[in-house]
């Protein structure tokens, strides 16, 4: 946290609500991969990985409802 406060920010979006900054489909994938490779809990580290794995949902206690 400290090190992320001695940076300067940076401005993704404007005042419009557009992302000039990510114009190609290759600017967005970075960003994605970071926000679905993230932990998805606090108090542990889970990845995607992590959740591909039936087991995983029996552990977390992850209610679950029949596919159709």
């Amino acid at each position: 946290m400290e090190s992320l406060q001695r940076e300067a920010p940076i401005r993704i979006w404007n005042d419009k609500g557009h992302a000039p900054l990510l114009k190609t489909e290759e600017d967005w994938i970075r960003p994605g991969e970071l926000v679905f490779d993230s932990a998805v809990v606090y108090d542990g580290v889970t990845t995607a990985a992590d959740v591909i794995k039936p087991d995983w949902y029996t552990r977390a206690g992850v209610l679950l409802t029949k596919t159709a």
